[in-house]
């Protein structure tokens, strides 16, 4: 995703999740086309540190999704925002995975129970 309106779109209308080192918004494509995969945005802040520390986490959160995307579900926009405080420096692709398949079981939990045949 790189449209601010679907940034805002997933925002408002989303599902929020919290994780250790994200907060995770997850929003269903309700429109009617063929699978197009799970889509990702990513929004980190200048208040994380420094351009280099922000496109590294950027980056381990793209291939962590990648590697992972038969976690997610099709047709669903995932905005990953991340967190403040948190220290970037030992932080290693294994933890961001470990991170996102946590989230993931609370996803899944969480659809299954409120609504039936929804992804999400």
């Amino acid at each position: 995703m790189r449209v601010r309106a679907e940034f805002t779109q997933c925002y408002t209308k989303g599902r929020k999740y919290h994780s250790r080192y994200f907060l995770l918004f997850f929003l269903p494509d309700t429109a009617p086309c063929p699978a197009r995969g799970p889509r990702l945005g990513i929004a980190a802040g200048r208040k994380i540190g420094t351009a280099v520390r922000r496109n590294r986490i950027k980056r381990l959160t793209r291939e962590a999704f990648r590697l992972g995307r038969d976690l997610f579900p099709d047709n669903v926009d995932v905005v990953v925002v991340v967190k403040r405080g948190i220290n970037i420096s030992p932080l290693k692709l294994a933890d961001i995975q470990k991170d996102f398949r946590g989230v993931m079981q609370r996803v899944r939990r969480d659809s299954g129970s409120t609504t039936a045949g929804s992804p999400l």
